[in-house]
């Protein structure tokens, strides 16, 4: 099948660029199409006909695209190697003639050559041809033994672009094998150097095995039986070798290593001996956590706008599913760090815990810093190669210190809500946080940082006191140490700026308390870059120790995790609280009745679950009971009573001594058992919550769980001993208590199960059993009633209670919400919209109503008072409002106003509808890949990011004007004349950000500098140089007045920084219209009757070629082949960009004796008409230069324009004179109107012969650089005169150099900046190509 296709279609794939080119090898269609990560491949534009480079029967056989630029190779099936320009839609004039159809091609990743390769029976070769020497070499063989026939191989890179392999896979050795390319490039040649590709672990293992080595002895003994003498100059060699190819300062430290080598009798004969052996120990529970904290451990990622822990390194979508609508706590216990976990909960749990990460810009060093500062060994590589975030550990004698290790932020594959969420985990667990970042001092530091400062209004630092403690390091990489000082003062400058424009939001004192340093990095080459690392270590030891123990630090950072995946942004300390009350109430049933946390899989003390220290306090080995929904006489606890009271010593002794006393005695044996026990249990709860603020609800519950089971606990030892004695007599009366079938407060009966003690022969009517006090438990909690009387139950109205204090059950009274939690309501929803449907996490906010926390005082029911959650009078509850929205374009309509800003923490836009303003309702919006149309739900959305996922942007509101006219005038107002959905009849108004907000009486949760941009109008420069292309992100220039101000007087005095558009916006970068420099180009071309040689003739293969050929096979023919080139280049640019017509005027005048305007001031003919112009004339006559130039003068002069600078190309074999006069007199005329001309001459003849050509170009250069400038056209569109000779050499473009680029207005769109050469020494094949080189400086420079 794959041969098949081979034969059918040809394709190339570009993986900088994400283009991949099909081509239809018979039919010579080619297909462009760009991948992109949301919608996949997508066709760049309809196909692109070849037929007309191409004979009939002319088919493609194979392509491949030129690295770094948007061309193609293709290869024919007559062996002909041509360069197809995506951007021009015409080929390059070089061709390269192969010796036969190669079996592939393809292109090195540095952009630098072609590789050929070529199936024969001798074996297969391959060829490297230069692309900047394209079809003027016969290329370089390379001798690459081994390469397979038949056989696939790939071109690639590694770690470096410039590190060109060859790989492929030799299956009869099971290998993976490489060439390395080593390609010096210079202007004439290049060299390939081959070596073979050494496998790197076995060298890292051995590093590592010498530097562990190193660390605990100062002398190495080498035990073999041969060469003793070479191990110690081995050794020397390598650290040699080591220091001068890694520049690190190792001082002494090696050298002073004493090498030897010795027999294996003479080392058994030293371990034998009764010596001590000199070596170093080892503690082997130590040695094994050293060696497993080398290898870090993946424990988060982003993924679709979420935070996503990770189970033991391991992304488990098995996980995620089940975690779907679960609470933080659940989130927490699924949390686990592998081998880590141990270390933390045990080994070593009592010890500190000191963080420090590395976050910045992509392939920065982040990983290699942290390996050399903390001793860790994350993977490093020039290309992207760490994603979410990486955890090492370091164990030091008195802490641990943990590494984090981050991805680089503002990378494509993250969104600014991810980006956000690595920065808010990062700086609220770390103690130290290096932000490395490239050298730049122009670079917008605001931009740069701005995932931190939308990190800071997320969770607030005042309630979350455990985070936010780091300092933050700012490094800047490969700064020479004679810029130190003024990039550090630089940088200080726009941090500065950042904090004033921010104010008491800004990040650094939100996330950062306040603590900033700069560091300006050296070089990574030189020897100064290692000796910072010890400065940055004292910048660690210096920070607030915030994780006092390992265990604390783990319960913290699964928390701060949770919290992130759940997006609940509620204080840190409220849930750490609830998750350990939670795991507490959990065990609390085992601790009471058997006093350890775990019976499964073996018996677990009670322990500090911070520091995994036992709690030490004593306790019985008895088992109690707790009656947790049995009944009172259950056989399970009559077993466990018997066996509690038989444990005690005295138990057989009842037969010796009185009931009253035995009771008595037994009742304070079991009082202190269960004392012991609670006491334990106690102390194992004020440890465990010892951390925590008192008065969080979640812990109050617990200890009223735990009053209430101590009770259960008592009840069911202590007060069951006398139960037994309620029918002691036998001759008493045996009927059941009268006290019986009472209705109790819970609206619950009770009977009396003792039985009358009355004796039967004495007349009562009411029966009594043994049981003197009440029986019937408090109404308020397990405990017996205290009344005195067994039957007063009997009485109206009977109240039973124990006599203590109590807490109240009620819920809290004070009007509001006590408090509110954002873990995931709801965690998994569908959105079903009009352009899609996907799954997406939902997040809402549960408001909380609390148990009353006041104390019910002894024989009391209820408190005096409200009821409160709370006895602190600052306890404020929050308000019931919600935030309900309607976004379109977005759109907002809020139902509650109030006169103070509410605060909340935000969820997902559960209440909002889109309304897109469109020019219909299938009109839609793209966020953050989504699209969304009117009606649509706006719940996949946060409402805290979506503006900013937006950028500039306007909401909508239903209009509160009765009048139209009131919205006139108002900056924050707009009224739409449009009829919108929803309700399409009530009229609607453009609404500003900041008025959006104001109405809905919620605080504005964006930054300073998102507000001010908001604020701003949303026009943009219609500029090509701000669009995206294929790899770069859009850069685009916004309006800088207000969102809604009236438009400014285009004709007004120039603004000082940018322009005024037609509409009225104002923009700071520069005017397209000046950038894209508009000419009028006049072509005077010598058709005299030396121009009929045929030692220059028009191009091969292109579509003009034939229709030439037949009427000027000659050197007037090779200048109108390349008129024709260029005219096609300029109209497939106008052709694929969004302005319509040419703004650049042409004129033609053709001269011998006498001169022909053939073309004058043209805007609209296309190539082919402008061609057929041409072609209708012959080269004869004699030669006039000075004629040629007054008329080139006269056209220009008639068709002066101040749009358009004059150019002059000037084409003739130079047998002619002219005096200086008349070029003088044509320079002045065009500095009187207004511009210099820019005027150039080519010679096709001998230099000789050029004299003049050459003046001709002197004297307006000349004129150029003494002309006043032109204040409106930039420098760069200054185009200089010129003078080029036809030479025989070889010029052969590279793409940026390419000659019909000259007329592409992409260039400009690249943001390539204007080259300022001269074409003088550029040698050049043929007319063809001076022509080319000439017009491609004036629109280089021009652009």
């Amino acid at each position: 099948m794959a041969r098949k296709l081979d034969k059918i279609l040809s394709w190339a794939f570009d993986e900088s660029k994400r283009m991949l080119g099909i081509i239809s090898s018979d039919k010579l269609l080619l297909h462009i199409f760009v991948h992109d990560d949301t919608r996949g491949f997508q066709a760049l534009a309809s196909s692109i006909n070849l037929n007309a480079w191409y004979n009939e029967g002319t088919f493609i056989c194979r392509s491949c695209f030129v690295d770094g630029g948007e061309e193609l190779l293709l290869v024919d099936s007559q062996a002909q190697a041509r360069i197809y320009s995506l951007i021009t839609m015409q080929f390059r004039p070089a061709t390269l003639n192969l010796c036969d159809v190669p079996s592939s091609v393809q292109s090195t990743p540095d952009g630098s050559c072609l590789l050929v390769s070529y199936d024969r029976r001798a074996g297969r070769s391959l060829t490297a041809y230069h692309w900047s020497s394209f079809g003027s070499t016969e290329g370089i063989e390379l001798n690459i033994p081994g390469l397979p026939v038949d056989e696939p191989f790939v071109v690639t890179s590694l770690i470096s672009r410039t590190a060109v392999h060859l790989l492929w896979l030799n299956f009869a050795a099971h290998r993976c094998q490489s060439h390395a390319l080593d390609i010096t490039r210079s202007v004439t040649e290049f060299m390939f150097r081959k070596r073979l590709a050494a496998p790197s672990l076995n060298v890292r293992k051995m590093q590592r095995r010498i530097i562990a080595c190193l660390r605990s002895q100062r002398s190495l003994v080498f035990v073999t039986d041969r060469d003793f003498q070479m191990f110690a100059q081995h050794f020397s060699d390598m650290i040699y070798t080591f220091e001068r190819t890694t520049k690190k300062p190792t001082g002494d430290v090696l050298k002073s290593i004493k090498v030897s080598a010795a027999a294996f009798s003479v080392f058994l004969k030293e371990l034998g001996g009764t010596a001590p052996w000199n070596v170093s120990q080892y503690r082997a529970g130590e040695w094994i956590v050293d060696f497993l904290c080398l290898i870090p451990i993946h424990i988060a990622l982003t993924k679709e706008n979420q935070f996503i822990p990770l189970k033991d390194g391991v992304y488990s979508t098995e996980l995620e599913r089940s975690l779907l609508g679960a609470e933080v706590n659940r989130i927490v216990d699924s949390i686990s760090f592998g081998w880590y976990e141990s270390l933390f909960q045990s080994y070593m749990a009592t010890k500190p815990v000191r963080v420090v990460s590395s976050m910045g810009e992509q392939s920065v060093g982040k990983s290699y810093a942290l390996n050399h500062l903390v001793d860790t060994s994350f993977a490093g590589s020039a290309m992207r190669t760490t994603e979410g975030v990486w955890m090492s550990v370091t164990p030091t004698e008195k802490e641990l210190i943990v590494a984090l290790d981050f991805e680089g932020v503002h990378s494509i594959e993250r969104s600014a809500q991810e980006d956000m969420l690595l920065v808010l985990f990062n700086t609220a667990i770390s103690n130290l946080v290096l932000f490395r970042n490239n050298f730049a001092l122009s670079r917008d530091i605001a931009g740069l940082f701005q995932s931190f400062q939308s990190s800071a209004t997320v969770l607030d630092p005042a309630a979350n006191p455990s985070l936010f403690k780091s300092t933050l390091v700012i490094i800047i990489k490969d700064v020479v140490e004679a810029d130190r000082t003024e990039i550090g003062r630089e940088f200080t400058l726009k941090f500065q700026r950042i904090v004033q424009d921010e104010q008491e939001t800004n990040f650094i004192t939100q996330l950062h308390a306040g603590q900033l340093s700069i560091i300006p990095w050296p070089v990574i080459e030189s020897k100064e870059f290692y000796k910072l690392f010890p400065t940055l270590k004292r910048y660690l030891d210096q920070q607030v120790l915030t994780h006092h123990a390992a265990g604390e630090f783990l319960h913290k950072v699964k928390t701060l995790m949770a919290k992130l995946k759940a997006n609940d942004w509620g204080a840190m300390s409220q849930t750490m609280a609830s998750h350990r009350a939670q795991l507490l109430s959990s065990l609390l049933p085992n601790a009471l009745t058997l006093g350890c946390q775990e019976v499964d899989p073996e018996r677990e003390p009670l322990k500090n679950l911070d520091t995994d220290t036992l709690v030490e306090r004593p306790d019985t080995e008895s088992h109690l009971f707790l009656t947790v929904g049995m009944a009172p006489q259950s056989e399970v606890r009559e077993q466990a009573l018997a066996t509690l009271q038989s444990s005690w010593e005295r138990y057989r002794d009842r037969q010796h001594i009185s009931d009253a006393e035995w009771v008595e005695a037994l009742s304070q044996y079991l009082e202190g058992v269960v004392s012991l026990r609670v006491d334990h249990v106690q102390e194992w709860l004020s440890q465990n919550l010892a951390r925590f603020q008192t008065g969080h609800a979640s812990i109050e519950e617990l200890r009223r769980n735990f009053e209430g089971a101590t009770v259960d606990l008592k009840s069911n030892v202590i007060g069951h001993n006398d139960e037994h004695l309620c029918a002691a007599s036998v001759h008493a009366c045996g009927e059941p208590c009268s006290l019986s079938g009472i209705k109790l407060a819970d609206e619950s009966d009770y009977s009396c199960p003792g039985f009358c003690r009355i004796p039967s022969d004495v007349d009562h009517d009411r029966h009594e059993c043994e049981a003197r006090l009440c029986s019937v438990t408090c109404q308020l909690c397990k405990r017996l009633c205290s009344n005195q009387d067994h039957m007063h139950g009997l009485e109206d109205g009977a109240v039973h209670l124990c006599g203590q204090e109590h807490l109240c059950t009620a819920m809290c009274s004070a009007q509001g919400i006590c408090e509110i939690e954002t873990a995931p309501h709801s965690i998994e929803a569908t959105f079903t919209g009009r352009h899609e449907t996907f799954r997406y996490t939902k997040y809402s906010q549960v408001a909380k109503r609390l148990k009353c926390i006041k104390i019910v005082p002894p024989g009391a029911t209820e408190h005096k008072g409200s009821h409160n959650h709370s006895l602190d009078k600052k306890v404020i509850h929050s308000c019931e409002a919600r935030s309900v929205m309607l976004r379109a374009k977005i759109a907002g309509i809020f139902v509650h106003y109030h006169w103070q800003e509410h605060e909340t923490r935000h969820g997902s836009m559960s209440r909002t509808q889109w309304t897109i303003d469109g020019p219909d309702d299938a009109a839609a919006l793209e966020i953050e890949g989504r699209k969304f149309s009117t009606n649509d739900e706006g719940a996949p959305m946060m409402c805290n990011l979506v503006c900013q996922a937006m950028g500039r942007h306007v909401h909508i509101d239903y209009c509160r004007s009765d009048k139209k006219t009131a919205c006139i005038g108002n900056d924050e107002i707009q009224h739409i004349t449009r009829r919108l959905r929803p309700h399409r009849d009530r009229p609607k108004d453009f609404v500003t950000h900041n008025l959006f907000w104001k109405r809905s009486g919620f605080k504005d949760p964006y930054s300073k500098e998102e507000q001010a941009a908001f604020a701003k109008c949303d026009a943009m420069c219609s500029g090509p140089e701000h669009a995206s292309d294929a790899g770069n992100l859009a850069q685009p220039s916004y309006c800088t007045l207000p969102m809604f101000h009236p438009a400014a007087d285009a004709n007004a005095v120039a603004p000082a920084v940018g322009y005024i558009s037609n509409d009225g916006h104002h923009f700071t970068c520069r005017n397209p219209v000046v950038m894209q420099q508009a000419f009028h180009v006049i072509f005077v071309a010598d058709r005299s009757s030396s121009m009929r040689h045929t030692d220059r003739r028009p191009l091969q293969n292109t579509p003009a070629s034939a229709k030439i050929r037949a009427r000027s096979d000659n050197r007037i023919g090779a200048v109108l082949s390349s008129l024709f080139s260029f005219w096609s280049a300029r109209a497939a640019a106008i052709g694929s960009s969004a302005s319509a017509g040419r703004r650049d005027a042409y004129s033609v005048i053709l001269f011998n004796h006498d001169t022909l305007n053939v073309v004058e001031n043209d805007f609209t003919s296309n190539p082919d008409q402008l061609l057929d112009f041409l072609l209708r004339h012959q080269a004869d006559g004699r030669t006039d230069f000075t004629s040629a130039v007054i008329a080139a003068q006269d056209v220009m002069e008639r068709n002066w324009s101040t749009e358009r600078t004059p150019v002059i190309i000037f084409l003739s074999d130079g047998e002619c004179d002219i005096a200086d006069q008349t070029m003088q007199d044509l320079c002045r005329a065009s500095i009187r109107l207004g511009k210099a001309v820019s005027f150039h001459a080519v010679s096709f003849g001998p230099d000789a012969s050029s004299i003049y050509l050459r003046r001709m170009a002197e004297i307006a250069i000349d004129a150029q650089n003494n002309a006043p400038r032109n204040p409106l056209a930039p420098a760069a569109a200054t185009v200089m005169s010129s003078y080029t000779q036809a030479l025989d050499s070889v010029y052969c473009p590279t793409r940026r150099d390419l000659p019909w680029n000259c007329g592409v207005a992409e260039e400009a769109q690249r943001g390539i900046n204007a080259l300022s050469y001269s074409t003088a020494d550029i040698p050049v094949r043929d007319e063809v190509s001076v022509l080319c080189v000439v017009l491609y400086a004036i629109w280089r420079e021009g652009q």
